[in-house]
């Protein structure tokens, strides 16, 4: 090791054990390299730079591997060329994100894949070939998300919204996405057909919970309601989007998403242009109707309710 940081620019030091396996000190970095002769021809075969994780026993180790490649008739930089057109899961991940789900995708669904991606496929799977992943792969990804491998607290720095989470849900989720993924690899021919990881992968039963407000529990949020109201400790947009989810049974994507455009007052109806399964007619009771009537329109702002930024929804 101290050979190796005594190096000056120019000069190379060889090795004793290692036939062909040495460092040369380039202008700024100390690389090892193997010397080699690769069917007939002369190469020098970059193994990485001297620092961390390149120490010299581990980059000695690496000249062995290549010296016993070459002896069984590989090429180590045909290879090296050929593994750097083999696309990763982290490139699948970007380009399912650019050429399939900013278009076929809901801005809200897209969202939440990219959330996946960042939180959990990328950690765990980015750096793996597309073309090399097995079931015994996802099924490994799979345990891991549930286990809360990829799982972290929400940031000091992190505007809202809870940490990143693991367990069953998410990792069916994470199944789901990736299978979509590998579908598409197979269209792109980044692997062959019907040969998609995720077929046969079980995934983990989710107890599925609804809550409905009891009449007590109604009672007590709509006093809450009229205290910010009367109070002002909350703005009317606020106050408004509560409302409007008891009144509609619409989901929250939608209620804080909804523009004026989207409203027919003379039919009484919300006509969702969002909705997965295309345009949703959402009729509206006279409760609704009278929230929707008592809040003001912000000048360039198309959404009902409006957030802090101008132009924005409430997040």
């Amino acid at each position: 090791m101290r050979a190796v940081d005594a190096l000056k620019p120019g000069s190379i030091l060889w090795d004793t054990d290692v036939k062909g396996f040495g460092v040369r000190c380039q202008r700024r970095d100390k690389v090892y390299f193997l010397k080699a002769t690769v069917r007939g021809k002369q190469r020098w075969l970059t193994i990485g730079p001297h620092g961390s994780p390149w120490t010299p026993e581990k980059a000695r180790k690496a000249a062995k591997r290549k010296h016993g490649s070459i002896a069984d008739g590989g090429d180590p930089a045909a290879d090296r060329e050929a593994a750097r057109h083999n696309p990763t899961v982290a490139d699948l991940c970007d380009r399912y994100h650019e050429d399939y789900a900013k278009e076929h995708k809901k801005p809200s669904s897209a969202a939440s894949d990219k959330a996946n991606i960042e939180n959990h496929v990328r950690p765990l799977l980015g750096q793996s070939f597309v073309a090399d992943l097995t079931q015994v792969d996802i099924d490994r990804f799979k345990k891991a998300v549930k286990n809360g491998k990829t799982a972290r607290p929400r940031s000091e720095s992190q505007q809202g919204g809870p940490g990143v989470t693991g367990g069953p849900g998410v990792a069916n989720r994470c199944i789901a996405l990736l299978s979509k993924m590998f579908n598409l690899a197979e269209r792109w021919g980044w692997r062959p057909g019907g040969t998609n990881p995720c077929r046969h992968v079980d995934k983990y039963k989710e107890n599925k919970r609804e809550k409905f407000l009891s009449e007590a529990e109604l009672a007590r949020l709509s006093e809450a309601l009229t205290v910010g109201e009367r109070d002002g400790t909350e703005t009317p947009h606020a106050i408004a989007s509560v409302r409007l989810l008891i009144f509609t049974g619409a989901r929250l994507g939608e209620i804080l998403t909804l523009e004026w455009d989207h409203i027919d007052f003379e039919r009484a109806m919300l006509l969702l242009p969002d909705s997965k399964t295309g345009q949703k007619a959402v009729f509206l009771s006279a409760p609704a109707l009278d929230v929707l009537s008592s809040l003001p329109r912000l000048v360039n702002n198309p959404y009902v309710i409006c957030g802090k930024k101008v132009g924005a929804h409430l997040v």
